[in-house]
């Protein structure tokens, strides 16, 4: 072994602190990664804002047929602007509500819900002529057609 040529010790004692020294710088290593890690998915948090559900009623035929969710989050441009859109939510709401009754509840031809990406563009639309240069893009988590309760 390399560690018998060490002058005058013990090469079992050597051999323990040396392993027990790569031990612990390794686990400190891993606990840095992990709370880097940890504090860059805070950062990325604190940019989103996710809304509640929004759901309305699918027409066919002039009845209710089925009901649509879908859950929205908003992507920040700064994490300071998180307590300006939560005081704006219910007028984000009114406005995207009306933009989901105008592209879902009394839709006319083609399928009974737009493309995700084209719906995504109108809210993120609805959404900046609100709040302004506040929101840097929008996020769907969820969408969905069910039938109603």
């Amino acid at each position: 072994m390399v560690f018998q040529y060490f002058i005058g010790c013990n090469c079992n004692i050597t051999a323990s602190i040396v392993i027990l020294s790569v031990a612990m710088a390794a686990t400190g290593a891993q606990e840095d990664g992990k709370e880097k890690k940890k504090n860059k998915i805070q950062t990325i948090a604190a940019f989103f804002y996710t809304l509640e559900p929004f759901t309305v009623a699918m027409m066919d035929n002039g009845k209710i047929s089925e009901q649509f969710t879908i859950v929205i989050g908003v992507e920040l441009t700064d994490e300071d602007d998180r307590s300006y859109i939560a005081h704006s939510v219910p007028r984000i709401r009114n406005e995207v509500y009306n933009e989901l009754l105008h592209l879902v509840t009394f839709r006319r031809r083609g399928a009974s819900i737009p493309l995700l990406t084209v719906l995504r563009l109108q809210l993120l639309m609805v959404t900046q002529r609100l709040i302004g240069d506040k929101v840097k893009a929008l996020v769907i988590h969820q969408a969905f057609k069910g039938p109603t309760n």
